[in-house]
């Protein structure tokens, strides 16, 4: 058996290590916990889909939607409470909700690289209270500067403050914590979304108020909680409706199209990649994939082991998908740059056309540890549980 093993093993042409990491202590969101919900753990999963089962030798659930899914790197840069993260080309954007700064890194054939950060901790220009997400327009950068209840504008060559613009209040250009920003190069116009007023203003990139759209509720159109959006090609605004457990879609003028990932745990990262899939993270440490009509595609699972490990989340939040990478290991695909707050890093995966699999941790035992994987020519995936001292096979339908 032993040697069976091993030959499956060597065999296959590809391998993924993933290594164990002592749990880094987590740091407390300044804003407090995420409403709780018990919903469906695979938001607009097909019927066939089911919740996650027990392992048994040779038969499991598996993340078969993303056998593609790779880990590749992660960095912390001494992060204390990572929130949102933006990615502009090969650059990425983080906000550090705790630290009051929003940090730059790029990423090139060596590694990821710092560049600079910016902000700190108060009220006065160029200060954060609790940054949330960044939008990019041109050689300017906006921040969404929760607790201050405005939005600030900074140079992106330098990161020196240029202006700003809100007030504490629910009247047009008034803010109660705004939380999500995103410019649609469409009309040259930013949304700004608010946790506090649940709905969405608009503003030209001078700070002028246009027009806002959505109220408070659960219905068609209504939002609790936006914490974060996102924009496709064709400038259609998606909302990260926390706790109503969903994503909301609309059009750039404001008009409600259609709801996505209804029943995802507290989503609160959400990104649109340059083949308009809509990706969400879920407070389940779970990833979702969607198309452009909210049709249901992929999954990615990630929720940690008391111990924590690379390619699993503790505390899950910003999501951000790269342009197309000329590096390795992304070789012409996006990065897909992932916030986990609880591990205080930022980790990055990448697709490719090799099928791997990432299992549920909780499907493997307290004491399993994924050490090695690997495929073979007709898809069928394998795993070590290197504790357990035994081999897993699923086929390319993750059975």
């Amino acid at each position: 058996m032993a040697n069976t093993i091993a030959r499956v093993l060597l065999a296959a042409s590809t391998l993924i290590a993933l290594s164990a990491q002592a749990a880094p202590t987590n740091s407390s969101d300044p804003r407090g916990p995420i409403v709780q919900s018990t919903r469906a753990r695979v938001p607009g999963a097909p019927a066939s889909e089911g919740p996650e089962q027990p392992l048994q030798p040779l038969v499991g659930v598996m993340s078969g939607g993303y056998r593609s899914m790779h880990f590749n790197e992660y960095f912390t840069s001494s992060f204390s409470g990572p929130f949102q993260i933006t990615a502009d080309n090969d650059t990425l954007f983080v906000s550090d909700s705790t630290a009051n700064v929003v940090q730059l890194f790029q990423i090139t054939a060596g590694g990821v690289s710092f560049i600079r950060s910016f902000g700190s901790a108060g009220s006065g220009a160029g200060q954060f209270n609790g940054p949330e997400q960044v939008a990019v327009v041109g050689n300017e950068i906006y921040v969404a500067d929760y607790s201050n209840n405005r939005v600030q504008r900074f140079n992106k060559t330098t990161g020196a403050y240029v202006s700003q613009y809100g007030a504490p209040g629910t009247g047009p250009g008034q803010f109660d914590s705004p939380s999500g920003l995103v410019y649609n190069p469409i009309n040259g116009l930013l949304y700004v979304s608010e946790v506090g007023n649940d709905r969405v203003q608009v503003f030209n990139t001078s700070g002028t108020y246009q027009f806002q759209f959505a109220a408070p509720g659960a219905g068609n159109g209504q939002l609790n909680n936006p914490y974060a959006m996102a924009i496709d090609s064709a400038g259609n605004i998606y909302v990260a409706d926390t706790a109503n457990g969903r994503v909301s879609k609309f059009d750039s003028s404001g008009a409600w199209i259609r709801h996505i990932a209804v029943g995802a745990i507290n989503p609160i990262g959400i990104a649109v990649d340059n083949s308009n899939f809509v990706w969400v993270t879920s407070d389940s440490g779970d990833m979702y994939v969607y198309d452009a009509f909210g049709n249901y595609n992929s999954y990615y699972y990630g929720s940690a082991p008391p111990t924590w490990q690379v390619g699993y989340f503790t505390d899950i939040r910003g999501i951000a998908i790269t342009q197309p990478l000329t590096v390795s290991p992304f070789n012409g695909t996006p990065a897909v740059a992932v916030v986990d707050s609880g591990s205080h890093t930022v980790q990055l995966f990448s697709r490719s056309v090799q099928p791997t699999a990432h299992p549920s941790i909780s499907s493997l035992g307290p004491s399993a540890y994924v050490g090695q994987m690997a495929f073979d020519s007709a898809e069928n995936v394998y795993f070590a549980d290197s504790n357990n001292n035994q081999v897993y096979k699923y086929d390319k339908s993750a059975h």
